[in-house]
């Protein structure tokens, strides 16, 4: 009988190691999680972004809104400044691709909003739409951007 109370003393000693083992992973990653995000806004907050503006407020919302992570803001930030340097009336001479996206053809973005052709953040939204339906994420589309030189 004490053997058996002792065995089930130990389980419940084991099973309690590993509850705290999880926790403390739990809060490691939850922490790892707030300092990149802590990072990020430092890096929003210094424009680490090239330009400045609307289309730089309408990204910190976005992001903020949709609680995009670090590494994919840095990653979705390099596309937008290789398409249109943040213009979010940048078009293309050669293909009429318009806007910070450089959606072919720009109209595509009214879906979003009637404002798509003066307003980041309709252009944005689009943007982080296409990206995740066409490639699956903003990770994906960085990678095909960097195979490719487009998305």
């Amino acid at each position: 009988m004490k053997t058996d109370v002792f065995k089930q003393k130990e389980k419940i000693k084991k099973e309690q190691e590993i509850a705290k083992q999880k926790e403390e992973k739990r809060k490691k990653e939850q922490k790892e999680k707030e300092e990149r995000d802590k990072r990020l806004k430092e890096k929003l907050k210094d424009s680490y972004i090239e330009g400045s503006g609307s289309s730089v407020e309408a990204f910190k919302k976005i992001v903020d809104e949709y609680k995009i992570d670090a590494e994919d803001v840095d990653k979705w930030a390099f596309i937008i400044n290789k398409e249109s340097g943040w213009n979010f009336r940048a078009t293309n001479p050669s293909s009429g691709a318009y806007g910070l996206p450089q959606s072919l053809p720009g109209s595509k973005m009214s879906a979003f909003g009637d404002d798509w052709e003066t307003n980041p953040y309709t252009q944005l939204k689009w943007m982080l739409d296409y990206m995740n339906s066409r490639y699956g994420s903003i990770d994906k589309a960085y990678k095909f951007w960097n195979e490719n030189h487009w998305y």
